[in-house]
């Protein structure tokens, strides 16, 4: 009669089990994803040996597309990381009279940067965030409410979207305020020279 071994207990497993815990992991990734998985789930395959690939949505949409699929803290990062560059765009620009109308064009490459930048690594940054937010899931519920509680961190808010005109506005007028502090400034130094 066969005994198992401490080396037989600790071999890896069975083909038909690792494929069972494969299909539960892509079954949680699709559930976290909602109704474009089948789109995220090839992208992600696609990316198996490199950390990048295209998407549109990222490109186009910004922080936006960030907001709509649940990456808050990546959307802030990224319209602070647009306003950081405000104060230099208008501090370079201090020789010209018209000082809003040079900082403002000058926001159009930098931000195509960004989004370009966002296109490429969106994806791998979206893989990132769901299985990070799927393993705090898995951590925190009982197998039978993993699947729902995946549905509800995952998916996309459509409420997040009111938001994008929201952060628009708010990052315009935070440049016309620190444009316009910039210009007062260096007009009251031209005047006292």
């Amino acid at each position: 009669m066969y005994q198992p071994s401490r080396e037989d207990e600790n071999m890896t497993p069975a083909p038909e089990q690792t494929a069972s815990g494969a299909d539960s992991r892509d079954r949680l990734l699709e559930a976290f994803v909602g109704p474009k998985a089948a789109h995220y789930l090839l992208a992600w395959d696609a990316m198996q040996e490199r950390r990048w690939s295209w998407n549109w949505s990222a490109f186009f949409f910004g922080e936006g597309w960030l907001l709509y699929r649940k990456m808050y803290l990546l959307a802030i990062l990224f319209s602070l990381t647009r306003l950081a560059l405000t104060p230099y765009l208008s501090s370079i620009t201090l020789f010209s009279d018209s000082l809003l109308n040079q900082a403002i064009p000058l926001l159009f490459p930098y931000t195509m940067i960004l989004n370009i930048v966002l296109g490429i690594y969106a994806n791998h940054l979206y893989r990132s965030h769901a299985e990070k937010k799927i393993s705090e899931t898995i951590a925190e519920l009982k197998p039978e409410r993993r699947l729902l509680g995946v549905q509800t961190r995952g998916g996309v808010s459509l409420l997040a979207l009111l938001w994008i005109p929201v952060i628009a506005i708010v990052e315009h007028m935070v440049l016309l305020l620190v444009a316009n502090d910039f210009s007062f400034q260096w007009t009251e130094i031209t005047q006292s020279l």
